[in-house]
């Protein structure tokens, strides 16, 4: 399966309802909705260095991701 990044993934976890969601630790945020993987803008990271390493989904709209700075 294709998820648009050369990143190696960290953790991949399902939503429950048929997708799921993937994490790099550049930090990258994919989201599988059963037909292709696409980017999750996490804007809020973006700007500043973190490593994403775990992934906790509770439901298709509610995922959390947690890592370190620096």
């Amino acid at each position: 399966m294709f998820s648009n990044t050369s990143n190696d993934l960290t953790a991949v976890a399902g939503d429950g309802e048929g997708g799921a969601y993937a994490i790099s630790s550049d930090p990258v945020l994919l989201h599988y909705d059963g037909a292709g993987w696409q980017s999750v803008d996490i804007e809020n990271l973006a700007s500043e260095k973190f490593t994403l390493a775990s992934l906790m989904v509770f439901g298709p709209n509610d995922v959390f991701a947690g890592g370190s700075r620096g």
